[in-house]
This record gives C-alpha cells, structure tokens and sequence, in this order.
C-alpha cells in the first residue's frame, strides 16, 4: 500500500524529495512524519474507517501531506482544489457530503457557516502522542473519485488500497519503471488522470511536482518548467499537449526531452502521435485508456513506430492490452462476451474494478455486473465504451454505446457519425448533437478544421459516400477548439450549450481563421482583437469584454496565450487571468515590454553561497581551472542584426550576476567575488559561411582556444 511504499523509501533514502510544490518541497522523511502527525490527528478527532474526509486546498504540499495523511487514518480521501471558485466549491462540497474537511484557515469560517464540519489542514503543531493508527486492508477504501452522473449528481466511485496496488504493480512492469524519477502532475487532484504520476512516484522512491494552476496553462511558463527541473515523465491529455506544444501549425516549439510520455482521458490521433516521433525527444511514448470505476487506467500501448500506427489504418492510435490481471471482454450485438475479434461494449473485470459507487446501491448494481456465462466469481464494469478488440487482444476505441438518438423513425448512435466524420480528410475532431433547429430535430455536426471559415462543400461531397441521408448532418459548425473539462476531456453538455447558441443566433459570421497569421494585423492590439475573435468564435468582442464570461475556456485561452508568445508578445498567464480582457491584455504587454536602456546594477544581489552544480564543478580535477567556455552555433538562412544581437547578450549578462561572478580559492573555501565586464571581452558573436565546412572547423577550433 501506499504509505507502506513512503515508509520503506524513507528507511532508505530519508532525504530523497518526495513532492515539490510552488510553495516548497518535502523530502520522504518529512512527507511520512507529517502524514503521521496529520493521521494521528484524524483519528483523535473521531475520523473512522470507511468515513469520507475532503481535502480543500490550493496545490501544495499540503494537500499531498493530507492525502496521505488521510489514508493512514483509514479514511477516504476526495479533493477539492481552491482555485478561488468558492460558491461553485461549496456546492460541490455539499454533494460530496464529506464528514470531515480538511482546508486552510482563510476558508474555515466559510465553510463553517454552511454547516460543514471543517478543520485546518495543518497540523504541524499537533505533539505525536504515540497513538496507534488503524490497520489498513486492500479492502478498505483509499479515496473517492466523484464523476458526473444522468441526474445531476455526482457518483462517487470508492476506489481501495487493492485497487491502487495492483493498478501501481501492474503499470511499473508495463512500463519498466521501478526506479525514481521526476514526475510532472498537470491535472487536477480531483480527477484520476494524474493519479499514474503521483502513485508511481511515491511508490517507486520518485519526486512529484504539482505543477501551479498558472504555470500548467502558461505555454512559455510550462515549457520552461519542464526544461528547468529536468522532468522525466508526463502524463497528460492529447488536446493540453497540443496547446502547450503546436507541432505542425507552422509555429512549432522544441519539445523536452522526456523519457516517459504518457497520453490518456481521450482518444489520441495518430498524425499527433507521428509527429511527436519524428522530432526523436520522447524515449517512450505510450497511450493508456481507463474509466475512473477500474482505476486509472487498465489498458496500455506503446508507440514504437509511425508504421506500427498508420498500418493499422485508423485516424486515433489502439488504447492497447490489458494491464496486469485485468480482463477484458466484448459484449457484441448478438450478446456474445468474445475477448478477440469482435466489437461492442467493453467490459472490464479483475483487481481494478473499483468497490463501485459511495452510497448508490441501485447506479452501482447497474453498471457492475457478474457474467455468470464469462465467469463464476468476477465482477465486470460496463464501460459504456464502444469498441473493437482484434485477435492479438489489442483494443481500438470507437466511440460510446449510450448516447442512442431517434430521428424520422431510425435509431441513430452520434458516436457513428462522430467516428465517420474523423476518418474524413481535413477533419480533425468533430461531435454531434440532436437539436431541434427552427421546430425540427436535425442532427447538428459541430467540426474542427484546418479548413475553418471555407464553405461546408468539401465536407457535404464526402458525406455522401459515407453516411445514408437520414444520418448526415443538416447543420455543420465550425468550431476553433472544444471546452474541455478539468481533467482535458471534451466536455459536451458545454459544447451542446455553444452549438444551440450559435444556431439561436443564426451563426452566420465566419470567424477569422489562425491562418491569417502572415497577412493577420502587426499592431499588439490589433493582434490580440484578432485572436480574441478566433478562440471565442465570435466578431462580437468589446475591448472590455471578459474572455471567460463570453465563452472562453481554459484551454481558449491556453491557446491564445500561446499564439501571443509565439509571435514574441511578453506575456503571462498570471497578467492574462488577472484582467482578461483585449484592453488588459494590450496594457500588461506594453507594461512588459522591455526598455532598451541598460539595467543598473546597484542593487543587483551576488550569490551568497555556491549552487549544487557549482560545487559539483568545482570539485572536478580541472586541468586549466582558470578557463572556461561555452560556444554555440546557429544555422540560419537569414539576416542577423549584429548590433542587436550584441546588445541582446550584453543585456542578458548584465541581468544575471552568476555571468559576472569570479570565484578565488582561499583557506577557508571558494571566495564569491563579484566583478564587471567587458561584454566584448567576454563573449564574440561572428558569421561565417556554412558551406565553407573547412573554414566552419577552423573558426570553431579558434573560438574554443582563444575565447
């Protein structure tokens, strides 16, 4: 079990870290005292086994301290994240109906006055009285997933210590991974896609990082962080990935170089997946399938080649095989279970279907079944899901199995047409709806394109080979992004909303397309009027508007975000959420552009003490100690602004002291003395002719001796 793995980690490695969060870190000796000390505290306060306890927190290490905390004391744990939301919190809270909250002071006495029995988070100050804390069993509930349900409630899926080991045991050998590394978490604690992080780092000696709500949905910023702390594993959805990292789009950014990336929470498409092979940066690249109700996830394939995907002839990569002792099963439409060469619904039985759901006798009877056909003694989840399994066991998704339309008398299954639309040229993602248009259900196509704003034609000719009349669409949208939910999965009752919106409107504009950027506006305003426009899908934007209350999501404004910085705009997350806003945004930009005057250094600060590399340099056997350079060489077809190019390296040493730092040897160790340069002394920047390769080596060898 979980706390189990913390434990005999820190017997071994005390002083490993074990999370890293925007407002500290906490080694695995650490992490254990302060869960014990927090479960401890738990139990004196009454909390019992099999009793449901909220973690309402921002992303700190505090919430990871609760997390565990909360399992040692036999209790489930659920989370809330504060992001600041609070009324849409407080009604989550009170569907969650938790018997204990643990949150931060400032929001106490609000959760307080609503009834909800509330204690602060921290308890660093509690003594540890030696008190025993409960034995724990596979059997007993580690946490509680809440996922939306038909009426209007959510379910809470109660997931066991058994659930989470064999899930752990199981993707560590899919995998290969047993040994530690640094993990990115980049989803919500609320919903289980980052669970495979956070579990496999904790249980393999490895460090998590909860990345800040800012940082994650900053392009520049996320990029940044992944490069600065070297992480090594990331798991995250196909449609977050791409906003972060437009492969592709003519504005294509350097990927970091990952040992592990794993894509989960919705289909992913195979051009993606080729595209992020051919750049040569990812050392394993996976897709993982999974409903919360069997624990994260239960199927795996690895992406080893572009022909192992584009040979299989289908527009989104298999979800895999089976993980550990799961298995699989397809109910087809003759209500045959076949476990090879067939399609239907999935169902899946072994150690990761969950307990089922909290308090819901009748949901979860339904959807947890016994095969007594399959199997005497298992019980299977019916996933909902659409699929086809081959003879080898590997499993493609085709859509879902539930969302059956009538229309003129025919029974229609949207996932059919949504699945067609995708195989067709030019169409990216698409979802359908059953709508009443003008007094008349018609089925609406809501589509992303590259082909965003030219007349429906091109896709009406292809229609027509693949579909009968009664199941193509009569309306088709264009649509720049779907709003996805917190755990970047499309959400479509959102979508739903926007379509009927747009046809109340009569939709008519054609929104302004991304491929307008090289004939697109030049002015900042301009530029962000024009973006503004294209990721609300609307002409209809005041200056003053707010991006969020006109129908912008997270993942809009991701995108946007990232188009800006692409273009050279400084800009950040935290400037754009603070005044979302055209005029806000063209303000903070200005604000942060930079002024070409030189930066005064009389409060520049010299490091104090050397960094862990520094020390790790200096205790090397240098044989010109004395001498140290780095050279770089750029390969470009155009100009270089010298002068510019000189200023810009100027500036930069300037803005950083550790560049104008000397360090002397002294009895009593290394001296930290800071010093000026001269930037043309100090570094050189010279063009040279590529082609000349013999010329190139002679200029290289030269820089390296002199310089």
């Amino acid at each position: 079990m979980l706390a189990n793995h913390i434990k005999a980690i820190r017997s071994t490695t005390p002083d490993a870290f074990a999370v890293i969060a925007e407002d500290g870190a906490l080694t695995y000796q650490e992490l254990d005292d302060k869960s014990d000390r927090t479960a401890a505290a738990l139990v004196r306060l009454g909390i019992k086994k099999g009793q449901l306890a909220a973690i309402y927190t921002p992303r700190t290490v505090l919430a990871l301290v609760s997390l565990v905390g909360v399992m040692k004391a036999g209790a489930a744990y659920t989370v809330v994240e504060d992001e600041g939301m609070l009324d849409e919190h407080l009604h989550r809270l009170s569907q969650i109906n938790p018997n204990l909250i643990l949150s931060t002071p400032s929001r106490l006495s609000q959760l307080q006055e609503q009834g909800f029995r509330a204690v602060d988070a921290n308890f660093a100050g509690e003594e540890d009285t030696g008190l025993s804390l409960p034995h724990l069993s596979l059997d007993d509930t580690a946490y509680v997933l809440f996922t939306s349900g038909s009426t209007g409630r959510p379910k809470g899926v109660e997931v066991s210590h058994g659930n989470v080991e064999h899930y752990v045991s199981a993707i560590s050998k899919a995998t290969g991974i047993s040994h530690p590394l640094r993990y990115a978490h980049v989803s919500t604690l609320a919903a289980d896609l980052g669970n495979t992080s956070l579990f496999l780092a904790l249980s393999t000696g490895g460090c998590v990082h909860l990345i800040g709500p800012e940082t994650r949905k900053d392009p520049t910023a996320f990029r940044g962080y992944l490069e600065r702390h070297l992480i090594d594993f990331l798991k995250i959805t196909p449609s977050h990935w791409s906003a972060i990292f437009p492969l592709g789009t003519g504005q294509s950014v350097d990927l970091p170089q990952l040992q592990y990336l794993i894509f989960g929470g919705e289909a992913l498409p195979v051009g993606l997946a080729s595209a992020i092979l051919q750049t040569g940066r990812i050392n394993h690249l996976f897709n993982h399938y999974g409903p919360t109700e069997t624990t994260i996830g239960v199927t795996l394939f690895q992406i080893q080649s572009e022909r192992l995907i584009q040979d299989q002839g289908k527009k989104n990569v298999p979800i895999g095989t089976a993980l550990g002792q799961t298995k699989l099963v397809v109910e087809n439409e003759a209500g045959e279970l076949k476990d090879r060469d067939t399609q239907g619904e999935l169902l899946v039985g072994g150690p990761s279907v969950s307990k089922g759901y909290r308090a819901n006798a009748s949901a979860t009877a339904k959807a947890f079944v016994n095969l007594a056909d399959y199997s005497q003694s298992e019980r299977f989840y019916r996933t909902g899901d659409f699929v086809e399994i081959d003879g080898e066991g590997v499993v493609h998704f085709l859509g879902r199995v539930d969302r059956q339309v009538k229309i003129n008398g025919y029974r229609v299954e949207l996932e059919h047409i949504e699945s067609v639309l995708r195989t067709l040229q030019d169409v990216e993602d698409a979802a359908v709806f059953l709508i009443e248009v003008q007094g008349k259900p018609q089925i609406v196509a809501s589509i992303i394109s590259a082909r965003h704003g030219e007349s429906l034609g091109w896709l009406r000719r292809q229609l027509v080979d693949v579909l009968p009349p009664y199941m193509a669409p009569k309306t088709c949208l264009y649509m720049v992004d779907f709003p996805r939910n917190a755990n970047g999965k499309t959400d479509l009752k959102r979508l739903r909303q926007e379509v009927e919106h747009r046809l109340l409107q009569e939709a008519s504009y054609q929104v302004t397309t991304p491929d307008d950027h090289d004939t697109g506006p030049t002015n900042t305003t301009d530029q962000i009027r024009h973006l503004f426009r294209t990721y609300l899908r609307t002409d209809q934007v005041n200056d003053r508007d707010d991006f969020f209350e006109i129908g912008g999501d997270s993942l809009d404004a991701i995108q946007l975000m990232a188009e800006l910085q692409l273009r050279g705009l400084n800009v950040t997350t935290h400037a754009f959420l603070k005044q979302p806003t055209i005029e806000g945004l063209a303000a903070a930009i200005k604000d942060a552009e930079p002024d070409r005057q030189p930066l005064n250094d009389s409060k520049t600060h010299y490091p104090e003490h050397l960094s862990p590399a520094q020390d790790f340099f200096f205790k090397q056997s240098l044989a010109n100690s004395d001498h140290f350079n780095q050279a770089m060489l750029f390969e470009t077809t155009q100009s270089v602004d010298v002068e510019g190019f000189h200023y810009a390296l100027e500036q930069v040493i300037q803005a950083h002291p550790t560049l104008r730092t000397a360090y002397r040897s002294m009895k009593k160790g290394l001296s930290i003395i800071p010093c000026q340069l001269d930037t043309e002394e100090a570094s050189s920047v010279s063009l040279i002719n590529w082609e000349a390769e013999s010329a190139t080596d002679c200029h290289v060898e030269t820089v390296a001796q002199y310089h």
